[in-house]
């Protein structure tokens, strides 16, 4: 997955010299997952709402010619799309980089319909978990689950359903996703990156899944990991509360170079 990014590249201040340079590239991306970046992360993901000031800063910088913005997320791009409010120039990529618009199908996908199954009646046992299903995939929640339980439910779920050969078995923060799509974020990063032609990409992450993302960036791009945890990325915010102010201050000296 990565190691621990090194203390001097923490925080807003350690990130300053690389924002300019970033800022001053022809074409620019910035990217960003969802859940525990954009949006803090919360005990009902239904009402997991975006940090009003990161959004608006993401927002303004997909306005701005020569820069493109988007937000790659886990979460389908329908429910991305409602909790994000579909802000304007801001692509959304749902799915884990599966899902670029409303999806059809479903459970319709080889292997789903079982499998869904099969983790209703393991989150049936854990008092806490619940099940959420996507268009290529199924979720198993188990953040509300006892920590006593947690191994036991973990092992139930990749020795059961997860070990389905048809399927791709993926860990985030309190959540295993089973997937009919083998795309991940770092994927739908380099499309994206190759769509707009950028000399320069930004990302922002906290979750294992991410860890997808950070793998594909080049010399000349920003990975930035949200929160604690071993890593790829090169730079790293202390928290979600941090998001917002870098990505106004990019906005700045993004402006500051004229891109207005």
């Amino acid at each position: 997955m990565g190691e621990e990014v090194p203390r001097g590249a923490w925080g807003l201040k350690s990130l300053e010299s690389e924002l300019a340079r970033v800022a001053g590239v022809g074409m620019l991306l910035v990217v960003s997952d969802y859940d525990g970046t954009l949006a803090p992360i919360v005990d009902d993901p239904e009402r997991a709402f975006p940090d009003k000031k990161a959004l608006g800063a993401l927002q303004d910088l997909g306005e701005l010619p020569d820069t493109r913005a988007a937000i790659i997320s886990g979460r389908s791009w329908g429910e991305l799309r409602r909790l994000s409010g579909s802000p304007p120039n801001v692509v959304l990529v749902g799915g884990h980089g599966a899902e670029t618009g409303p999806a059809v199908g479903g459970e319709e996908v080889a292997g789903l319909v079982e499998v869904t199954a099969a983790l209703e009646e393991i989150a049936a046992q854990f008092p806490g978990a619940n099940i959420e299903r996507k268009p290529t995939g199924v979720a198993f929640h188990y953040r509300k689950v006892d920590p006593a339980g947690v191994d036991e439910a973990l092992r139930m779920v990749t020795a059961g359903p997860g070990s389905d050969p048809r399927l791709h078995l993926r860990h985030g923060k309190m959540v295993v996703e089973i997937s009919a799509s083998a795309v991940d974020k770092g994927v739908a990063l380099v499309r994206i990156r190759e769509e707009c032609g950028a000399e320069a990409t930004v990302f922002l992450g906290d979750d294992l899944t991410d860890e997808d993302a950070f793998a594909v960036l080049g010399p000349e791009d920003v990975g930035i990991k949200v929160g604690p945890g071993a890593s790829k990325g090169s730079r790293r915010l202390a928290d979600q509360e941090q998001v917002g102010e870098l990505l106004v201050n990019l906005l700045e000296l993004r402006r500051e170079q004229g891109r207005d």
